[in-house]
């Protein structure tokens, strides 16, 4: 009798281990998608749990867009969601496989991330588009 408590415990915790884990998962893209709204576009730190890759985009630092003293990017941020909801993404993420690239820090709205960053003149912020199906 005990054991057969502790065997649905322990399958219990096993389900709950797994499902907990789950890897994100990237998916092919289905074709074009018609273009959002820069404002329904999502920054995303990390990797969603499910989600296509649309592109890349990139912003060149310099000019209006730069870091104030507090490390405020708001108007960066602003051009990558704007590029990516173009593509009809509903997210932006903050990794790149490119090459060459460092970490730095950059805020909008008073939130903080790490930017991926390609160093030269001028230097160049960098994300994926991405339309997120599941969170």
């Amino acid at each position: 009798m005990m054991s057969s408590k502790i065997q649905v415990c322990l399958s219990a915790m096993i389900l709950i281990l797994v499902v907990g884990c789950e890897s994100p998962q990237v998916v092919p893209t289905k074709g074009d998608r018609k273009p959002t709204l820069a404002s329904e576009v999502k920054i995303y730190q990390e990797q969603p749990k499910k989600y296509e890759v649309l592109s890349t985009v990139q912003v060149p630092v310099g000019g209006a867009v730069k870091w104030d003293e507090k490390a405020d990017a708001t108007a960066g941020f602003d051009q990558l969601k704007s590029q990516a909801a173009a593509q009809g993404a509903n997210g932006i993420l903050l990794t790149t496989d490119a090459p060459n690239t460092s970490l730095v820090v950059a805020g909008t709205n008073g939130k903080y991330y790490r930017v991926p960053l390609r160093p030269g003149t001028p230097s160049v912020a960098l994300a994926k588009a991405i339309y997120v199906l599941k969170e």
